[in-house]
């Protein structure tokens, strides 16, 4: 006869909680019954494993085993005390378990006869192994707790005592940045964002992030306070939610009176700090000098300001020029009066105190010889600053006598077959056009052609030989065209090109930059990419549809779209390559605002906004391949835990189907961050790498048990290891 004890019911909403399994056999023949033997008093072996619980492995095992064979004891008279013996965070922690009817039990301090969990007084030899499953559960606030489990005998005796840890989990949440690191002009926005991948919500205030100005004097950022540390401020944190949810935080930088600055940001999180900061630069303006040319004794010198960036306000800037000698200059005031007394002056002195838009030019700055004093030649400088902060400077030569000449291009930059004007101004005195060279080059060996001079990759002529004339008047301009030549179609797509014009002596009176673009080749190579990257966002956006069903819990998977959804990533990060290199090969710094605007729908525009959307994609693809691993390894977990109670053929393809998946999906986050090779992308599948390390340790643990449990259960008792059969005769 075989009398079975299965006192374990389960609690289907929760994840696998407990266990007490038992299997215990009795054997007898009516033949004739001897006298039975072994029924001496025996003592338990008491051991709990395991000892480091946390809140994803909360659970630990208390097992009692007799200590010889042929005894048997009363589990009346043997006890398990368990006690918190410290706990930090909060309190009113508790155990679970079920007892012998089955019944779940929870309690702060646990004191029961082992008989309280086993329908059974008398345990022998052949009953196996007693096993009782905890499961420890802290307070929400609790972040630590240790409990005491011990063992006494039936004289009140110590067999043994363990403690039982629980932690949690070291998942720190990770901070990341969504806006761009370097920052200018107006974006004074800083976009972040917190992931907590705990399975527990970050309360409000627990984090902080922790600024530290590593470049300017008072910037700061707005929100924040100042801590102990020089230049170092802290802002809290409100709550993170857990999980897949993401807590977006942005920060907004107040300059002051700085033109400049830099901040290295970290998260806080319970005194631990992140190890890698964020770093955030920015900078109010990329102010440029523009048209500064060498003059001649009193002629007038002219510049201009520009900013690509940001709008110039002229309350806000001061202008200075200086020498390198004696020779004194002034600058000129819009009702042309000099302003002789005063080097340095706020520029709106100058030009007015009206806003200058983004990418539009001031009026003329102009400039002019005060006194020589006695001297031929003088290098001078002008400088622009913001409060005691250098912005931008620039030199250029004055002489008493001699050739002062200008260009002035209209458009810095043209395209394809466009021509552009180039006026030159004479501003000193009449020139022979014989004694002046113009030299035009480029540095893609691309030939140009000026009016009707053959065309050339290099361009080195007399102004004679462009105008027909030998002299150019005092004060007088003209104009000649450029364009590239129309014959051939250079393989580029860009040249950066130099207009210069050299006196006599060799000596450079102006030059100016020029950039040709091949919007042709550019639209030729762009066209493709764009449509096969439209197709690819298509394919993925319903890859990533899929992708989330397959992860429900809804039994809704969609296994088979896995293959396809990863090849679609991979075929993304390949345009995303393309275009990396397309926008390497063009210098989009020099395109004038006109032509950026019109060719929004072309390359500047395009190739940069589709560069962030598939950064995000990518991203958040390694993301999805995680979350998978993290996923399927709570599933192997739960099965694991399952076939701890029963090794039954069922759970061992339930843990096996979630090993499965799991490896399947770490192996689409080592594949996709592979493939993308960035660090961030790195990280996060070395995360999924940990987990499933983790997961593939506790099951192979657990597949050892259940065989070992397996073994004794399918074993027949032999008259060599049960003196209950010894005595048996017929």
């Amino acid at each position: 006869m075989t009398i079975s004890f299965n006192i374990l019911k389960r609690d289907l909403t929760l994840s696998l909680i407990f266990s007490i399994g038992f299997i215990f056999s009795t054997i007898s023949c009516g033949c004739n019954d001897g006298p039975t033997q072994g029924n001496h008093i025996g003592r338990l072996t008491f051991a709990v494993a395991p000892l480091h619980l946390s809140e994803t492995k909360p659970n630990t095992t208390v097992t009692f085993q007799l200590a010889e064979a042929g005894k048997k004891v009363n589990l009346e008279k043997f006890q398990l005390k368990a006690s918190i013996i410290e706990q930090k965070g909060g309190s009113g922690s508790q155990l679970k378990y079920h007892n012998a009817k089955g019944e779940k039990e929870v309690e702060e301090k646990l004191s029961r006869q082992l008989n309280h969990f086993v329908t059974l007084n008398d345990f022998e030899h052949n009953n196996g192994t007693l096993k009782v499953d905890f499961k420890l559960k802290p307070n929400k606030e609790v972040d630590l707790l240790i409990y005491r489990f011990e063992a006494f005998d039936s004289t009140g005796n110590l067999i043994d005592s363990y403690d039982v840890r629980y932690e949690l989990d070291k998942t720190l949440p990770i901070l990341s940045l969504k806006s761009s690191a370097n920052l200018q002009g107006n974006e004074k926005e800083i976009k972040l964002n917190i992931h907590n991948p705990s399975s527990k919500i970050v309360g409000a205030g627990t984090l902080k992030l922790r600024i530290t100005r590593i470049q300017g004097g008072k910037a700061v950022i707005v929100g924040s306070k100042p801590t102990d540390i020089a230049n170092t401020y802290e802002i809290e944190i409100g709550e993170v939610p857990a999980g897949t949810k993401n807590l977006a935080q942005n920060l907004t930088i107040d300059s002051k009176t700085d033109s400049k600055a830099a901040f290295e940001i970290q998260l806080i999180c319970q005194g631990e700090i992140q190890e890698k900061p964020i770093s955030v630069s920015w900078q109010q303006s990329n102010l440029q000098i523009q048209g500064l040319t060498p003059f001649v004794g009193d002629n007038e010198a002219s510049f201009i300001l520009c900013n690509n960036v940001a709008a110039i306000d002229p309350r806000e800037f001061i202008i200075e020029i200086t020498s390198d000698n004696a020779v004194d200059f002034a600058f000129i005031k819009q009702d042309g009066n000099l302003l002789k007394a005063k080097k340095a002056i706020l520029l709106d002195k100058l030009i007015g105190s009206v806003l200058i838009p983004v990418n539009k030019n001031t009026v003329p700055i102009r400039f002019k010889l005060v006194n020589p004093n006695g001297k031929d030649e003088s290098q001078v400088t002008i400088r622009i600053k913001r409060a005691d902060e250098e912005v931008t400077s620039q030199m250029t030569t004055w002489k008493a006598q001699g050739v002062s000449l200008k260009m002035e291009a209209s458009s810095h930059t043209f395209k394809d077959q466009d021509k552009i004007n180039i006026t030159l101004k004479n501003i000193g005195d009449i020139v022979n056009t014989n004694k002046i060279r113009l030299v035009l080059s480029n540095n893609q060996d691309v030939a140009f052609k000026i009016e009707n001079l053959p065309a050339s990759t290099a361009i080195n002529t007399t102004l004679k030989t462009i105008i027909g004339k030998e002299q150019l008047g005092a004060k007088k301009s003209l104009s000649f065209s450029l364009q590239k030549d129309p014959i051939l179609a250079p393989d580029i797509y860009s040249a950066d090109l130099t207009v210069e014009l050299f006196d006599e002596a060799n000596f450079s009176l102006h030059k100016i930059a020029l950039t040709w673009v091949n919007q042709t080749k550019i639209g030729t190579v762009l066209n493709p990419l764009k449509n096969k990257l439209n197709e690819l966002v298509k394919n993925y956006n319903q890859e990533i549809t899929n992708s989330e069903i397959a992860l429900s819990l809804k039994g809704l998977g969609v296994k088979s779209d896995y293959d396809a959804w990863s090849k679609s990533i991979k075929e993304i990060i390949g345009i995303e390559k393309e275009l990396k290199s397309l926008l390497q090969m063009i210098d989009l710094s020099k395109m004038d605002h006109e032509l950026q605007q019109s060719t929004k729908s072309g390359i500047g525009f395009l190739v940069n906004e589709t560069l962030k959307s598939a950064n995000w994609k990518i991203m958040g693809a390694i993301e999805i391949a995680k979350n998978g691993v993290d996923h399927y390894a709570g599933q192997a977990e739960d099965a694991s835990q399952k076939l701890n109670v029963g090794d039954t053929d069922i759970n061992l393809r339930s843990l096996d189907e979630a090993l499965y998946d799991m490896n399947k999906m770490l192996g689409y986050a080592n594949d996709i961050a592979g493939a993308y090779g960035i660090k961030e992308g790195k990280d996060i599948a070395q995360e999924a790498k940990e987990i499933a390390v983790n997961v593939e340790k506790l099951v192979k643990e657990t597949k050892e048990q259940a065989v070992k449990k397996k073994a004794n259960k399918d074993a027949k008792p032999t008259g060599e290891n049960n003196p209950a059969l010894n005595n048996l005769s017929c």
